[in-house]
């Protein structure tokens, strides 16, 4: 541990921001079989646990009441866009059931779709926040 205090920006640029882009890269790389894929997954999850166990072991700047504000702001934009996401998967997923030669393999695709999805609201929230603390 280190006697630097974490500002809170970069504890969300750790804990959403580059955690979103490990989740993202551990869906797409789970995506593939294999050794490899197997492999870089596992490494992404790891670097996602270590960018967590950072933030959590570090000595962290305390919340103020803007940025309480723009956290619960940043959750309610994302959790809009995350809406607006899912529903179009959904209407992607119904289209997609309509062709019956269309053989794709959905039992497979669980696991690295939910990684990525869990990196993109990850992404999203982390924006967002940066974006309010910047207005």
């Amino acid at each position: 541990m280190t006697d630097k205090t974490m500002s809170i920006s970069n504890q969300v640029k750790y804990l959403k921001t580059l955690n979103g882009v490990t989740w993202i890269l551990a869906g797409i790389s789970d995506i593939f079989s294999g050794a490899i894929p197997s492999t870089l997954t596992s490494i992404f999850l790891i670097i996602s646990l270590a960018l967590q166990l950072k933030v959590s072991l570090s000595k962290k700047e305390s919340d103020d009441e803007m940025s309480l504000g723009n956290k619960i702001k940043a959750g309610a934009m994302t959790q809009s866009i995350m809406h607006i996401i899912f529903c179009a998967a959904a209407v992607v997923l119904f289209a997609l059931t309509r062709f019956p030669n269309l053989h794709i393999d959905w039992k497979n695709l669980i696991v690295p779709v939910f990684f990525i999805f869990i990196g993109i609201e990850y992404i999203i929230w982390g924006l967002s926040f940066k974006k309010l603390e910047e207005e």
